[in-house]
């Protein structure tokens, strides 16, 4: 059995800077507050909220390094895992359509689109564009589209798809 495996992860840098510079202001705040004994701003917040807003930063840090965008293609399922909150399993017997699409920038992480349906993307703007026999769509994003394509074509033929 061939299977086609990838696995994405976010690199692009400024999606990280936005929460360490939070996690900055919110660290300097609390040695300020909690330590020094200086209420930080003209309307301090608790300490409880600035400790309780500094270790929701970090797990939103931690989240944001463990994010990955896994998808399994073989000629039985696609099998798309956006770890580490869902995984979908989609039979090859469900697919109508199979093609690798190019596509205007539509967000990152899981995403809703009148013309792909639910959308997985990590990065870049090529996918693969699933379309089932009940009507559903889904976009799964891809960093190696020539060897994603070769794939994909070798699926079509077994399945006999358009």
């Amino acid at each position: 059995m061939n299977i086609y495996k990838e696995s994405q992860k976010f690199t692009q840098q400024w999606l990280f800077l936005i929460p360490f510079a939070v996690l900055s202001t919110i660290s300097y705040a609390i040695v300020q507050q909690v330590f020094l004994k200086h209420p930080f701003g003209t309307k301090p917040m608790p300490n409880f909220m600035l400790i309780i807003s500094f270790l929701f930063v970090i797990v939103l840090i931690v989240l944001q390094y463990t994010i990955r965008l896994i998808t399994i293609v073989s000629d039985k399922e696609i099998i798309i895992k956006f770890v580490p909150f869902l995984t979908k399993k989609i039979s090859c017997s469900e697919i109508k359509n199979l093609e690798l699409v190019e596509y205007q920038f539509l967000g990152y992480g899981i995403r809703k689109s009148f013309k792909y349906g639910t959308v997985y993307n990590i990065n870049g703007n090529k996918g693969l564009f699933i379309e089932q026999v009940n009507g559903k769509k889904f976009l799964v994003g891809t960093q190696n589209e020539e060897e994603l394509k070769l794939f994909v074509n070798n699926l079509r033929n077994l399945l006999k798809l358009m």
